[in-house]
Formats: structure tokens, C-alpha cells, sequence
């Protein structure tokens, strides 16, 4: 029996949400949490896992041949599978694990704007109040779960076309037939 999109998509996804969250574990380890220039390097994961997924899905599943828009949903799907794993990290590090992280993040916050951005102490102050409405561990969850699927879509919009790979046997007619 063959497996479905959706268990494939929610074995992948199990994979890629825990190589995700030991990413972040070995950050908080390294004191590396809040470098921007590291985080980047979970974009990579994220194309790991769609690639590996959709490949395995393709060549398992259907036979080696998958359409672009069925390698677009299922990377897709991967990574929002994984995005849920990543969020309940998120929730459970920064309301158990660090719940100082957050006073962290919107102290570093507020210096980018004084110094780097040099934003007016008026403006820095309206800025982080409506900041801090969206730093709670709650809407970080929130926002780990659509950044996280948002920028899966996008990186699965470039993979699809690398990993489609059209059934030549299969006639305009079986396509029509199979909808």
C-alpha cells in the first residue's frame, strides 16, 4: 500500500521540525540565539527537507514522476508539519526554558533602533510598544507557524521545478480522466 501525501509530508516534516529545533538548541548553547546571520542557515534546512521529501514522495510514491504542483504542495506541506513541531519549541523555550530570552530580544531590539536605525527616542518608544504586543510566547508560536509554511511556499516554488518530473506515458486525456 502506498504511502499518502499527508504521511509522507508528516514524516518529513517530523524529520525537518526536529533538525530544526536541535538547531535552535545548539544556538541557545552557543549564546548565538539572536544572530541573524545564523538563523539564515535554518533556510537551508528548510530546502534540505523539502528537496529530500518531495524526492522521496516522487521516487517511492509516484513511481519517479511528480508534477509541479504536487511537488509544490507536498514541500509545502513538509515544512508546515514541521513549522508546528518548531512552534511548540518556540512556545515551550520561551515561556519555560528562557523566558528571559524575550526581555533579550526586545532589549537588542530597542538598541537596532537607537543606534543603527537612529530612530528618535519618540519614535523607539511607540515602536516597542506595539513590539512587545507581538514578543509574548503565544504570538511568537503564531508566528513561527506562518513564517515558517510562508517561507517553505516559497522555497518549494523554486524545488518544484528542479524536482517535477512529467509521466510522458500519461496522455492529456488520463490527466483530464484523473481530476
Amino acid at each position: 500500500k502506498k504511502a499518502t501525501p499527508y504521511k509522507t509530508a508528516m514524516n518529513f516534516g517530523a524529520l525537518l521540525g526536529l533538525v530544526l529545533i536541535l538547531y535552535s538548541v545548539l544556538l541557545y548553547v552557543l549564546d548565538q540565539t539572536t544572530n541573524q546571520s545564523l538563523s539564515w542557515i535554518s533556510y537551508v534546512f528548510l530546502a534540505a527537507g523539502i528537496v529530500l521529501g518531495t524526492k522521496n514522495y516522487r521516487d517511492k510514491v509516484l513511481d519517479g514522476f511528480i508534477t509541479y504542483n504536487q511537488a509544490l504542495w507536498m514541500g509545502t506541506l513538509i515544512v508546515f508539519f514541521a513549522s508546528f513541531l518548531s512552534a511548540f519549541y518556540t512556545y515551550i523555550f520561551t515561556s519555560f526554558i528562557d523566558p528571559g530570552m524575550i526581555t533579550k530580544i526586545l532589549e537588542e531590539t530597542e538598541m537596532k533602533m537607537l543606534e543603527e536605525q537612529k530612530m528618535g527616542e519618540e519614535e523607539v518608544e511607540t515602536a516597542m510598544k506595539y513590539t512587545r504586543m507581538f514578543i509574548t510566547p503565544g504570538m511568537m508560536t503564531i508566528t513561527v507557524v506562518l513564517a515558517t509554511t510562508i517561507m517553505g511556499f516559497i522555497i518549494s516554488l523554486i524545488t518544484s521545478a528542479f524536482l517535477k518530473k512529467e509521466n510522458p506515458n500519461q496522455s492529456f486525456d488520463n490527466v483530464i480522466d484523473n481530476t
